[in-house]
Order: C-alpha cells, then sequence, then structure tokens
C-alpha cells in the first residue's frame, strides 16, 4: 500500500471511527500530515447535554454550544491518536462536498473515509463515502465499519 504525505480524515465522532483513524495512520509516511475533519449537514441536537445551559430560543447559543462540544470531542480523538489538534476541523455543509473542496484546497493526496457499505434503498441512494469518490482529485481509501 502507498505511503501518503498529507492525508483528510474524515470521521463520524458519534459514530465507529476507530478502524478509519487506524487506516489513515497505517498509510500516512513518517514526516507526513494527517487533518481530522468532520462535517454536519445541521446542528446536531443530541451534542446538547444540558438543555438548561442553553436558552432554547437562541439559535446561535445552540449552534454554538454543539459546535464547542464537537470540537471538545474532535480534539479528544486526535489526542487519543497522536494527532495535533491543529489538525482538527469542523465544517458546516453537504459533507461530500465540504470533504472534497478541503481535500482540494489543502493539497491532499489521500483521503481516508469510512463505509458501512450499505444495501437496498441506502445503496440506491448513496452513502457519504461513496459521494466522496466523484469528483475527488486524490486518492480515496475506503474503510469498511
Amino acid at each position: 500500500m502507498s505511503v501518503y504525505e498529507k492525508i483528510v480524515l474524515a470521521i463520524d465522532p458519534l459514530g465507529e471511527y476507530k478502524s478509519v483513524v487506524q487506516k489513515a495512520k497505517n498509510i500516512v509516511a513518517q514526516d507526513g500530515i494527517i487533518e481530522m475533519i468532520y462535517v454536519w449537514d445541521e446542528t446536531p441536537v443530541s451534542l446538547v447535554s444540558d438543555s438548561s445551559l442553553v436558552d432554547l430560543n437562541d439559535d446561535d447559543a445552540i449552534v454554538h454550544e454543539q459546535e464547542n462540544k464537537v470540537k471538545n470531542l474532535i480534539g479528544k480523538i486526535a489526542n487519543k491518536y497522536d494527532i495535533p489538534t491543529v489538525n482538527t476541523h469542523v465544517l458546516t455543509g453537504s459533507a461530500p462536498k465540504e470533504i472534497r473542496n478541503f481535500a482540494k484546497q489543502n493539497d491532499a493526496d489521500c483521503i481516508v473515509i469510512g463505509s458501512h457499505g450499505r444495501h437496498g434503498i441506502a445503496l440506491l441512494l448513496g452513502s457519504t463515502a461513496s459521494s466522496v469518490v466523484h469528483g475527488t482529485p486524490c486518492d480515496i481509501l475506503v474503510v469498511k465499519i
């Protein structure tokens, strides 16, 4: 397997990510860089652990609180796998589009992403991993979860 200098590692910190992170660690060059990213399409309400701390009528406060929780979680995962926290990023938008754009803007030579290997209607509609493949200018390693 190739060794890569700059990897974009797209993870779901609320899902299964361990094998995806480990694969990225296995293929990065000794002095290579892993940029860990998480993209959300909308605010994940489940991340607000104590709604009494947030005024539910203030959408900006909710988004800010949740964004901080996601950044904290991504930072903890990065620390666990010896990835510098300055190389962690939380983006908002369409996951496939944001992952592709981030890889292009950062001259990545590989994207590492997990996939559940959907069947039936989910396969027809596509997953984030399969959507990232189309239009990506670099190699992609899709790790089966």
